[in-house]
């Protein structure tokens, strides 16, 4: 009997042992769950902390080299890119706007510039800049910067020298075509008719259902 009870004892003491090792295995397993998922969340916020601060140099750069344009942020959470440039005149304000895009990803998506191109739409602008830190595949370093839909949206690297030389270049043109445009002779109503024609408001719903039929295209 004491033999018994002695072996019971032990039986005992060893499934007692399992038991608390098998709950230190699964409190061990929750633990790294959690720490997986803060890790991934820090790693995700850190992410999101990295766009934002490419995003301020920007704007700040923007500001202190085109000290005569406007520079407007777009507030974080709010729909489109991430900040506005209006570029001003000596007598005339608010000429044309650029949009801003602003992405710190290790891989480019071609999905970025159809957002990119719906937003302009909606806002009525005609030029857009996407500044990535990630290049799509057929993008020119030579160049310095990759044009899409017929100019209207340009895809840059993270490069001060190539923001700086594209928006002078889009600055110049824009303002040759304002000069050129009060010397041009004609009537009102063909005026406004080109205005409209070479504006954003005919421009880039054409350049969306351009898209769209691309689309079908591939689809059919």
């Amino acid at each position: 009997k004491l033999k018994e009870k002695s072996e019971n004892d032990v039986q005992k003491l060893k499934d007692m042992m399992a038991k608390k090792e098998k709950e230190r295995e699964i409190e061990k397993r929750r633990t790294q769950v959690k720490i997986d998922e803060m890790s991934k969340q820090l790693k995700q916020k850190s992410m999101e902390v990295q766009g934002e601060v490419q995003e301020e140099l920007i704007e700040d750069y923007l500001r202190s080299k085109f000290p005569h344009d406007t520079v407007e942020e777009v507030k974080k959470g709010a729909k489109g890119a991430d900040c506005i440039l209006t570029i001003n005149n000596k007598d005339q304000e608010k000429l044309a706007q650029i949009y801003f895009e602003s992405k710190d990803h290790k891989t480019f998506k071609e999905e970025w510039i159809s957002k990119l191109l719906k937003d302009m739409k909606e806002k009525s602008i005609d030029c857009g800049i996407l500044v990535t830190t990630a290049l799509p595949k057929d993008f020119c370093n030579y160049e310095g910067h990759l044009e899409r839909h017929g100019r209207r949206i340009m895809i840059v690297p993270m490069d001060y020298r190539i923001i700086h030389t594209l928006v002078s270049s889009i600055r110049s043109n824009i303002i040759d075509k304002y000069n050129g445009k009060k010397d041009f002779d004609a009537p009102k109503e063909m005026k406004r008719l080109w205005d409209h024609i070479t504006g954003p408001t005919f421009q880039l719903p054409v350049r969306n259902l351009y898209e769209n039929i691309k689309k079908m295209n591939v689809l059919i």
